[in-house]
């Protein structure tokens, strides 16, 4: 939800802590409140005291991120673009002076203003790369926290992560196999390297494991709100990497087959609701702001998305 917001409120310009704030927490405690009232004891809430010791070695072996803003490499440029929409509340840069007199030319990577940093259409402005979720995300917790989010924001996706991946395989398995693989994923060295470096693998990776969740406990109970729950993070995996249009595409063949069946009716249309609400947004940034990296990344072009 916060992600989303900040990443829409600096499209428009507005990116400031007294617009995003509110509307993310109103929109997550509403979504809070009506979940919270449809749950009922049961399964789904027995066995926590499992994960609960996993999750403290994931943020143990976390704790604190990477303070990377060097601009070489992918995370220096999301943290500089982080650090921007923090201060100005606009998605692009605003080229300097000397930047527009001409006297900085010469591309420092090949059509690139800078590495990460596209050519932009705008005579005034560049817009990095990569899509920008994440640096939207990051730029809300900077206004918040400045910049020693860098150091929390990161290990603590993370670990929502394991504990979603807990719940998930919990609901399939049981609590062992769950407990399991949580703490495999938790003590996994790629996990831990991507909490504490600012970069979107762990963002991404929480829409992913939390829209299978909210599937498949809206199937199982016939929460329609979970539904849309499931279909809207779906939407936001492809709002934080490119890969994330393929998520999208199976989370529609999966929508499509579970509409086979009279009893999963109601949760297939407010899923296929949430997979659209924010749909216009991430078709937006993949094929405007992003579309150089969209095609360079081989993420499907939008008329093939269109088709399919």
């Amino acid at each position: 939800m916060v992600g989303a917001t900040t990443l829409l409120a600096a499209a428009v310009g507005v990116l400031h802590l007294w617009v995003w704030l509110p509307v993310s927490l109103t929109l997550t405690g509403g979504l809070s409140a009506v979940l919270l009232r449809r749950t009922a004891p049961g399964r789904g809430r027995s066995g926590w005291w499992w994960v609960l010791p996993i999750v403290v070695l994931a943020l143990f072996l976390t704790l604190p991120g990477f303070r990377y803003a060097t601009g070489d490499k992918d995370p220096g440029v999301y943290v500089m673009h982080a650090w921007n929409m923090s201060h100005t509340g606009h998605l692009p840069f605003q080229k300097t002076a000397l930047q527009m007199s001409g006297a900085l030319s010469s591309a420092d990577y090949p059509g690139a203003l800078w590495r990460g940093f596209e050519f932009s259409t705008s005579a005034t402005q560049v817009m990095p790369s990569f899509f920008h979720m994440w640096p939207a995300l990051l730029a809300g917790s900077f206004q918040v926290v400045g910049f020693r989010a860098l150091a929390v924001v990161g290990p603590l996706l993370g670990a929502l992560g394991v504990l979603l991946a807990f719940a998930l395989v919990r609901r399939l398995f049981g609590v062992r196999y769950a407990a399991l693989a949580a703490l495999l994923l938790a003590v996994n060295m790629m996990q831990v390297w991507q909490s504490r470096y600012p970069t979107s693998e762990v963002l991404a990776q929480t829409m992913y494991i939390g829209a299978a969740l909210a599937l498949l406990i809206a199937v199982q109970t016939h929460i329609r709100s979970l539904g849309w729950l499931a279909g809207l993070l779906t939407t936001c995996g492809f709002l934080a990497r490119g890969e994330g249009v393929v998520g999208v595409a199976i989370f529609g063949g999966v929508i499509v087959l579970l509409a086979l069946s009279a009893s999963h009716r109601q949760v297939v249309r407010w899923a296929w609701f949430g997979l659209l609400l924010p749909l216009p947004l991430a078709w937006w940034q993949a094929y405007g702001w992003a579309s150089r990296y969209s095609s360079t990344n081989h993420v499907p072009s939008a008329g093939v998305v269109a088709l399919a």
